[in-house]
């Protein structure tokens, strides 16, 4: 689960620090600088999902037991590409 959550967060706010930034302040900084903020706020982002992770464990663990629904580990197919379906 770990290395789940920190390669969502690697891409989810990659792509989000880009388009924010570069929307945000493109044109108000330096390129040079604007592709630093990026970069940083970007590994800022990653840090903080690193250290939280012993925080989310229990947090996830705790959801799953209230909401008795555990599907989205077992017997589910998250290959995209898959033409057969199952409902």
């Amino acid at each position: 689960m770990w290395l789940r959550f920190v390669v969502s967060t690697v891409v989810g706010e990659g792509l989000n620090t880009l388009i924010f930034y570069g929307i945000a302040l493109y044109g108000i900084l330096p390129n040079h600088l604007l592709l630093q903020s990026i970069l940083l706020g970007w590994a800022i982002k990653t840090v903080v999902e690193i250290v939280m992770l012993p925080v989310t464990y229990p947090i996830v663990r705790f959801l799953k037991k209230v909401e008795g629904v555990d599907y989205y580990d077992y017997k589910t197919d998250f290959n995209p590409f898959t033409t057969d379906r199952v409902n």
